[in-house]
């Protein structure tokens, strides 16, 4: 998915890689991020752009923190 960042990617891969989730909790957590992804991917005016990048980068951030305890 070309809209998907290094960082989202490598989550991705984090995600599928724990042992300790469930098979539904993964895959609502890769929905989470994809949906993320492409809330700041769309194509919206440059000052709504910037506030969506801002906003899905912090909710990337608190799976991430979710994911490393």
């Amino acid at each position: 998915m070309s809209f998907l960042t290094k960082k989202e990617t490598a989550m991705i891969s984090a995600v599928n890689a724990s042992n300790s989730m469930l098979l539904d909790q993964r895959k609502e957590l890769i929905e989470n991020i994809k949906y993320n992804a492409r809330l700041r991917s769309d194509g919206y005016r440059r000052p709504v752009k910037i506030f969506l990048s801002v906003l899905s980068n912090l909710k990337n951030n608190a799976i991430a923190a979710d994911l490393l305890k």
